[in-house]
């Protein structure tokens, strides 16, 4: 019994010590910076919802309504004029038909659906296809191309 406890022990730190490598496993899922951003988003937080979910870099491209936004600084400076500074209400964000399809352990695409839910505007939704890359600060978004619905 005791041999069988330490053989099962043994594997379990093997397993655990694989799933920490880097080589040819996917660590993490890139899905979580969304339900990090989400929550940013909901509490106010432009800044982090930034800061959580698109790499620091001048690469980052931002795709939206026929806008091309190039850069981290840009990029938020547009969340910030777009929702911060307008004083209206940000609304309640919703990540909904998440789907990840895998380049690699360095870069994956997830797609979905976004949802914005006001208390007094009508909300409004749309889709997104985002390229996120695994760097040293884990899965962040390089490019982001979101579409929002036309209402009926």
């Amino acid at each position: 019994m005791r041999a069988l406890l330490g053989l099962a022990f043994t594997a379990t730190l093997l397993l655990t010590a694989g799933c920490a490598s880097t080589g040819g496993a996917r660590i993490g899922d890139p899905r979580d910076i969304l339900i990090a951003q989400q929550s940013a988003w909901n509490r106010g937080d432009i800044d982090a919802f930034v800061a959580l979910g698109y790499q620091d870099s001048p690469a980052l491209t931002f795709f939206s309504g026929g806008d091309i936004t190039q850069g981290y600084s840009a990029t938020l400076a547009r969340f910030r004029k777009r929702y911060a500074s307008i004083g209206k209400e940000m609304g309640r964000l919703s990540f909904t038909h998440l789907e990840t399809v895998w380049s690699n352990d360095e870069a994956a695409v997830v797609r979905g659906r976004w949802a914005l839910d006001f208390e007094k505007d009508p909300s409004l939704a749309g889709l997104f296809t985002l390229l996120l890359v695994n760097g040293p600060d884990g899965w962040r978004i390089l490019h982001d191309h979101s579409s929002k619905e036309e209402a009926p």
